[in-house]
């Protein structure tokens, strides 16, 4: 993540899109980000407007509104796609289940699909100074994803002056040298994107067995992981890591791509296609 100079914020209702518009407020002046504020409901344009208006949120722009049968995602990823803004944020799907916090499938196919990191932002306040965790795997030859997770991380916390720790889980239990070789690598990608500052916090054991505990325990704000696609290779193991780590988690949860696929596999996609992948 290089910049954050736009935002686009999906609310879904006046109750919850102007809690969600709150803390997306914190995030935008932060980095000196305009934010357009695409609404679920025509009928919300007057109260959000107004809302604006009297609280000074100078910085969002009411452009927007999509109402009828065309699906949200298609929506989403059709502004996304025109607009280019550098991040979308939106509350989690799964608040409309009976389990708000399990991640939805709906979420899922956006976070695939969408062209810039994803937030799913849930209601809670975030503490002073905000604390960010970025869950990372280093443990395969290809660290691309790896490295869009701690430059975002690193980028983010910069500009909320916030509290950054980079969760690495090791599964190896016998062989040191490879051990240690992931230590170094770790340690230069992080000194490559200046959060060399702030300690890896390194995990025994298999990331399923020590991180969903970590993502339950309420320490942290912000969640930062990668986002499921369809063409990673990735494997069922990692698919459901990812899903309890967000379903686990009561704060806000980025999910990142990798930096060089997001042209490659998007920029010729159809809309449709892009929603159901």
């Amino acid at each position: 993540m290089e910049k954050l100079t736009s935002i686009l914020l999906i609310a879904e209702g006046v109750e919850s899109g102007t809690r969600i518009l709150e803390k997306t407020i914190q995030l935008a002046r932060r980095f000196g980000a305009r934010v357009e504020l695409l609404l679920g409901d025509s009928r919300d344009a007057e109260d959000f407007a107004s809302l604006c208006s009297t609280r000074g949120y100078d910085e969002v722009v009411l452009s927007s509104v999509f109402r009828g049968a065309e699906p949200l995602n298609d929506v989403i990823l059709r502004h996304a796609f025109e607009r280019l803004p550098d991040l979308v944020v939106k509350a989690p799907a799964g608040g409309r289940a009976k389990c708000p916090s399990a991640f939805d499938r709906d979420d899922q196919q956006l976070a695939a699909a969408c062209p810039v990191p994803l937030i799913l932002m849930r209601e809670h306040e975030w503490h002073s100074p905000v604390r960010v965790a970025a869950a990372v795997d280093i443990s395969s030859d290809d660290s691309t994803l790896a490295r869009s997770i701690v430059h975002t991380s690193g980028f983010l916390s910069l500009g909320l002056e916030g509290e950054l720790d980079v969760l690495y889980s090791e599964r190896e239990e016998v062989d040191e040298v490879l051990r240690m070789a992931r230590v170094v690598k770790l340690a230069r990608l992080m000194r490559e994107f200046r959060v060399d500052g702030q300690k890896p916090r390194h995990l025994n054991g298999a990331p399923e067995d020590t991180l969903p505990p970590i993502a339950a325990s309420g320490d942290y704000d912000i969640l930062i992981l990668g986002a499921l696609t369809h063409h990673e290779g990735i494997s069922a193991l990692h698919a459901n890591l990812t899903r309890r780590l967000v379903s686990a988690f009561d704060g806000d949860v980025v999910l990142v791509k990798e930096a060089s696929k997001v042209s490659a596999e998007q920029s010729n996609v159809p809309l449709k296609a892009r929603a159901s992948l």
